[in-house]
């Protein structure tokens, strides 16, 4: 039996075992509490990971969260800034704040549209990753079925031999090694490492889409801004030049 470890992989070490078929092959007492212990190695490790993972998906949940607050509040601020100097009320000017009434329903939709688009940004980051997250549940559900089923044929096989603990670590062994038990462990873990990073790097994606999805509606916005106040301004001298028409002479 071979027995190779690799230290380098993400937060655990993860080792693999390259065993022969033991259906032809009768173990000692040692060899069996030694896969049994590789066995207990693997689930503590499994365990480690799991916990180590969920840690992992609360801070990076937070930390997302955070990040979505912070760049939608980035470009919110520079909407709400473009407006009040765009379509603020001259005291002084009366012409100027009449043309702002009378585009007022433009200037409100304008809005509207803004945060219609804001919010339809964030429901596509929001769901960017789902199919991401969902991989790393699956991969921990068949885990948690794993080591469940090693207390179960533990269980079962402390039934089968009630008086003799050696044939009952036997009976279990057999059973594990029937299932490549150890390896398939080992490999889900693997597969719960690599899920873990395509997560990682999928919310990181997600940020710099919506960052990017953000950025286009607060162009959007300006745009339809320039179109409001051309027609404002328009609106402002043709109001000026009626009011020098009417001055008499």
């Amino acid at each position: 039996m071979n027995i190779f470890c690799n230290k380098h992989l993400t937060r655990i070490s993860v080792c693999f075992i390259y065993n022969r078929s033991l259906s032809y092959i009768e173990l000692s007492a040692d060899e069996v509490n030694n896969l049994l212990q590789l066995y207990e190695m693997s689930i503590n490790a499994s365990l480690t990971l799991s916990k180590s993972d969920k840690e992992l998906l609360n801070s990076w949940t937070e930390q997302h969260q955070v990040q979505q607050v912070n760049v939608t509040t980035k470009y919110r601020l520079q909407m709400d800034r473009h407006k009040d100097h765009s379509f603020r009320r001259a005291d002084i000017d009366k012409k100027w704040t009449q043309c702002v009434d009378i585009y007022l329903e433009d200037i409100k939709r304008s809005e509207h549209k803004y945060y219609e688009d804001e919010s339809k940004c964030l429901q596509t980051a929001n769901g960017q990753d789902k199919e991401k997250r969902k991989a790393v549940d699956q991969v921990e559900k068949e885990i948690r079925k794993w080591r469940k089923s090693f207390r179960y044929l533990t269980r079962l096989c402390s039934v089968d031999h009630p008086d003799n603990e050696e044939d009952a670590k036997t009976c279990l062994v057999e059973y594990m090694e029937k299932d490549n038990y150890n390896s398939t462990l080992q490999r889900l873990m693997l597969l719960k490492l690599d899920a873990m990073g395509q997560l990682y790097i999928e919310l990181t994606s997600t940020i710099e889409n919506l960052e990017e999805c953000l950025k286009t509606n607060l162009s959007g916005y300006l745009e339809r801004t320039r179109s409001v106040l051309d027609s404002m301004y328009r609106c402002y001298n043709g109001r000026r030049k009626e009011d020098s028409s009417n001055v008499p002479l």
